[in-house]
């Protein structure tokens, strides 16, 4: 949500204007790609097993 209230702000568009999902999920992606261990750690600090 906090992303998709940066990207109405940044491109000065409506609040009923449609948001691409895909970027979002890419973008998702590539953070879980880079940042797998320390997210896993996270998870496990807050009792989650994944």
């Amino acid at each position: 949500a906090i992303l998709g209230v940066i990207y109405i702000i940044a491109t000065h568009q409506s609040r009923e204007s449609p948001i691409p999902f895909g970027p979002f999920l890419a973008i998702g992606g590539v953070i879980v790609i880079i940042f797998k261990p320390q997210i896993i750690h996270f998870f496990a600090l807050l009792g989650i097993n994944l």
